[in-house]
């Protein structure tokens, strides 16, 4: 073997691992008969009878020495030591004099030697030359004194426990997309084979990260988000961001939304969905989602709000700034939970929106409050079906007598807030098919994954741009299907169902084509036909005593049924293509297209 390569060529500063001595200059081949170690003094007799303590050269000393070739090859030639048993048969005869090409390297041979034998290091002297070059490395045995430890515990030492960067840098992507930190630790078991193997615990591990993070963060955590926020009004000029600060000066409320966000409110706007449920973040501070419903019936996003707290006054402030983004235009109705001080915000700021409470905290708090399944199925019914008045408070009356509830004060409270949930009452008014503020489920699917997690606000706020990446990608994939596949047309009405398919995205094709396949269900019973109308009566197969009314008006060439299922899904019913199908109309009227 070429000496040269071996050790490095006499260009290269070579180290060489020495008793510590008089001089850090003496010959690599004088082998000196007495060891200083500890302040104590060995013969070389000594370290033969004391072979087994292993601790007794562990005060070495690293030194640049210009080497020759010829003293190269004098030197115990060892082998590349990677097994435990490989370190635990060395003698000091075969220490000393080995050879390194740098600190690092000495380090880690070192290293690998005490947690083979048993015992912990730390690092001591260093001096260096003029010229910065490294001349002299200490380190002593920290564990002397207490023994050698088994082999089962070396792991647990504090000099063999180190987080390589190569694992926070897994960490840290794991933990973007919601990964726990011991579930990563549980990761590295599985790459290494043991939890010995790793060289870390789960909290040398969280420590680090909490070291990096604070290092990356330099400044106040909101400084953080202002700066963040700032750097995107550089990249998306339309995008807008406000916040407010409290009286000493600290972070208080926030709301920003993109130039996507804004767009889409123009066009869809017509319905706002608000929650306030999720508290992923270090501080516990509610986010809200400002929420409506695309032309692909799926959820698109106005805009986010970071609120200090949940009084009328913040709730307030957040309406009135989402206004201010999104160029004061109204939206036609909106969708909330029952929180009182968010319901107060809106009768204030957006007085003339049609508001309606989300179908799913109602069924909720029925069950929760009432506790019987059978009466919550009633409810459910009574909620989402619609009926003429009449109907629908008949049905309420036997409903609660059925069940026992006609002096119940919370159910008697429900009923007095009925117009903000029948559906009785809230047929006329357009939601687009929204009934509950639970719409978001790719945004809810997303964050859930952080709520454990000890997200700072700099970090929560990547985290949801990424769950609003992910909803965008969706609605491309949505775009792409409409303008490169075809469905399959599969109704009696051919000519209809493929108009249908020219005019409306996929998801909303599949709804349409569901009421052009029901209106076989129907039959016409009467026909009326006045000045300026005709108006037909409808019976349902199996539904004798059931009856809907739909109109065609010539001079408007509009289709107006009473079951306004158009009026507030923007789709038209059943009722409306048996009318199309009776007067032979192959395409649906423009007046049933709902431009959004």
């Amino acid at each position: 073997m070429d000496p040269d390569s071996y050790f490095g060529s006499m260009s290269k500063t070579n180290l060489v691992m020495k008793k510590g001595g008089p001089s850090a200059w003496d010959n690599v081949n004088t082998v000196d008969k007495n060891y200083h170690c500890g302040g104590s003094s060995y013969s070389m007799n000594d370290l033969d009878e004391h072979d087994s303590d292993h601790s007794l050269f562990t005060d070495l000393i690293l030194s640049t020495t210009p080497v020759s070739t010829s003293n190269i090859c004098n030197l115990p030639k060892l082998i590349e030591l990677d097994e435990p048993r490989q370190f635990r048969s060395l003698q000091p005869t075969d220490v000393i004099g080995k050879e390194f090409s740098s600190v690092a390297n000495a380090e880690s041979f070192y290293n690998n030697y005490s947690k083979a034998v048993g015992f912990s290091t730390r690092k001591d002297e260093m001096r260096r030359d003029r010229q910065g070059v490294i001349t002299r490395r200490r380190w002593f045995v920290t564990q002397h004194t207490h023994g050698l430890v088994s082999q089962n515990h070396t792991q647990f030492l504090r000099s063999h426990q180190s987080v390589k960067e190569s694992d926070i840098a897994q960490l840290k992507s794991w933990r973007t997309v919601g990964v726990k930190t011991a579930q990563v630790m549980d990761h590295f078991v599985d790459q290494a084979g043991s939890f010995s193997n790793v060289g870390h615990t789960k909290e040398d591990l969280q420590n680090r990260l909490d070291a990096v993070r604070k290092n990356e963060l330099q400044s106040s955590d909101a400084d953080c988000v202002i700066s963040y926020l700032t750097v995107k009004t550089v990249i998306d000029p339309e995008f807008f961001f406000e916040y407010t600060t409290d009286e000493d000066d600290r972070f208080g409320n926030l709301f920003w939304a993109d130039s996507t966000s804004r767009s889409d409110y123009g066009c869809f706007g017509d319905v706002l969905a608000f929650d306030a449920t999720y508290k992923t973040n270090v501080y516990q501070r509610p986010l809200v989602m400002l929420v409506g419903v695309n032309h692909h019936k799926s959820t698109t996003i106005f805009g986010f709000g970071l609120l200090g707290d949940e009084t009328v006054e913040t709730y307030t402030w957040l309406l009135r700034t989402f206004l201010v983004a999104m160029h004061e235009k109204m939206p036609q109705s909106v969708v909330t939970d029952g929180d009182k001080a968010m319901h107060k915000a809106i009768k204030t700021v957006m007085a003339n929106s049609v508001r309606r409470l989300c179908c799913w905290h109602l069924e909720r708090n029925v069950q929760t409050n009432i506790q019987d399944g059978n009466f919550t199925r009633a409810f459910c019914s009574s909620m989402l079906t619609y009926m003429t008045l009449e109907d629908f408070e008949l049905k309420w009356k036997n409903m609660v007598l059925k069940y026992r509830l006609n002096n119940n004060d919370w159910v008697n409270a429900l009923y007095c807030k009925r117009k903000l949930w029948a559906e009785t009452y809230l047929r006329q008014s357009f939601f687009g098919g929204m009934r509950s503020t639970q719409r978001y489920e790719s945004m809810n699917s997303f964050l859930n994954r952080f709520v454990h997690c000890r997200l700072k606000l700099y970090e929560f706020m990547q985290n949801i741009d990424r769950a609003l990446d992910r909803i965008r990608h969706t609605e491309t994939f949505n775009d792409n299907q409409c303008g490169n596949t075809t469905p399959v047309y599969s109704t009696h009405l051919t000519s209809l169902d493929k108009h249908v398919a020219t005019i409306y995205t996929r998801n909303l094709f599949f709804l349409v084509r569901d009421e052009i396949k029901e209106e076989t269900l129907f039959s016409i019973c009467n026909f009326v036909q006045d000045v300026d109308r005709f108006t037909y009566t409808l019976k349902r197969f199996g539904f004798d005593n059931l009856t809907w009314t739909t109109c065609f008006i010539p001079s408007t060439n509009q289709i107006q049924c009473s079951c306004k299922l158009f009026e507030t899904s923007g789709i038209p019913c059943s009722h409306a293509f048996s009318v199309m199908k009776a007067m032979n109309v192959k395409n649906i009227l423009s007046s049933l297209i709902l431009a959004r």
